[in-house]
């Protein structure tokens, strides 16, 4: 039987992989613990869109990282808190706010 895992298992492969496993392994512990759906094809289609979704993702995150990596060897001080909560700031669209480390007082 072919399914399509829906978690990364080490023992049959990544997310997203299509296996073959014995028919009572994937009634009795995959399907019901949600670990793999069938392998139809309109299952296979969504995966494939789920995956070319993941790499856009996967793109944005390396690029942001970069960026990161850059500035960090620009300054070695900047505070790596702060850069991410830059970036979380704006994969949202929000721009963060830059506070003052001193003490209130």
């Amino acid at each position: 039987m072919e399914v399509i895992l829906l978690e990364h298992l080490e023992t049959l492969g990544r997310r997203g992989e299509v296996v073959r496993v014995k028919p009572g392994y994937a009634r009795n512990f995959l399907l019901p613990r949600r670990l793999a759906m069938l392998a139809t094809p309109g299952a296979k289609r969504l995966v494939e869109q789920e995956a070319r979704k993941f790499a856009v993702i996967d793109e944005r995150a390396r690029t942001d990282a970069e960026a990161v990596a850059q500035r960090l060897g620009e300054d070695p001080h900047l505070d790596a808190t702060v850069l991410l909560r830059e970036l979380r700031c704006r994969r949202s669209g929000l721009r963060a706010a830059r506070r003052s480390a001193g003490w209130a007082g």
